[in-house]
């Protein structure tokens, strides 16, 4: 599969320079679940946000030939999948009784980082697929044909963080590895310079066939991705629940996950409360990103708009909340 895309020019007024980038077929390939992964950091889910990159174009050949002599990166190995199939129980007694426990709304990102952290400590470095938003690569691209961009990276992570969620120091693999063929492995070097070579943890999903250990931190990793996907809300740090309250929330959310997995709430209704639940978070992330770019004095314009956008987002919050009300179900 090949689609035209734009890579990201050094400064507004450069010359995009249009590639034909070579995207492997997902459906080919082992791990082609890393397309459809909700990921957080990259709109949606927990710790969604809006990361201001300055962007390098590659500069042209200065024999002025267009050639481009770099090696095509090599395909992507495949990633670990946990087999392990919770139960709702299963569910319940890991989130609440012992990852959250103990802890409220506002201090779920400590909670699960302080979990991620002590599974981290079984292994200081490994290899991972660095899975991210491919905005910082592309200036313009098809999102239904490059829905992400992965790269083989070494990933070492700090065992004492006090900001969440949680970074790793990434550094590209020896072996140069990508979902896309011919994506350049200089601009790739700028981009994580850029980013200090560090990266959201739960953007990078450890590679297939390593330790013990490695799987043990993939396995938590896909746990911190379940909680933020599935069981957390934006609005809950607004929310002053106790902890016990705070348990008491996710263990319904759980319930409901489950009664739409097996069919107790009806498939059309479950369908529309996950699309509403997306288009929930979708909106937000566009709130906050109006709001960054609003100037300290907006115009008028600017703040109808904002505040558009605002009861836009209080509106599908309410009707999420009331879905999520047990004894409206």
């Amino acid at each position: 599969m090949a689609s035209e895309v734009t890579l990201v020019g050094e400064n507004d007024g450069a010359r995009a320079l249009a590639a034909d980038i070579q995207v492997e077929d997902p459906q080919d390939r082992e791990n082609s679940e890393i397309a459809s992964v909700s990921v957080s950091g990259l709109g949606s889910g927990k710790g969604a946000h809006s990361r201001e990159v300055r962007r390098r174009l590659l500069p042209p050949n200065p024999e002025g030939d267009d050639t481009d002599e770099s090696e095509d990166a090599l395909p992507l190995p495949a990633f670990y999948v946990s087999e392990t199939r919770f139960s709702e129980e299963e569910r319940v007694e890991l989130y609440c009784r012992q990852i959250l426990a103990g802890y409220k709304a506002e201090e779920a990102d400590e909670a699960m980082s302080k979990y991620l952290l002590e599974k981290l400590k079984t292994k200081d470095t490994w290899l991972g697929i660095w899975n991210t938003n491919p905005e910082l690569f592309f200036a313009s691209y098809k999102k239904e044909l490059i829905p992400y961009v992965g790269i083989l990276v070494q990933v070492t992570c700090k065992h004492e963080q006090t900001s969440y969620p949680l970074k790793a120091t990434v550094s590209l693999a020896k072996r140069f590895s990508s979902n896309i063929s011919n994506l350049p492995r200089e601009l790739v070097e700028k981009v994580l310079e850029e980013l200090d070579h560090c990266v959201p943890l739960l953007e990078i999903y450890p590679v297939k066939g390593q330790d013990s250990a490695v799987c043990t931190i993939a396995q938590s990793l896909e746990i911190a991705r379940f909680f933020n996907d599935f069981l957390w809300r934006e609005w809950d740090d607004d929310d002053d629940d106790t902890c016990t309250e705070y348990s008491a929330l996710i263990e319904e959310r759980i319930k409901l996950y489950y009664e739409i997995q097996d069919g107790t709430i009806p498939g059309p209704i479950g369908r529309r409360f996950q699309r509403t639940l997306q288009k929930y978070r979708n909106k937000h992330f566009e709130l906050i990103e109006y709001q960054t770019k609003v100037k300290d004095n907006p115009s008028e314009n600017e703040a109808v708009e904002c505040w558009r956008k605002y009861f836009e987002v209080l509106m599908l919050s309410g009707l999420l909340k009331l879905w999520e009300d047990f004894q409206l179900r």
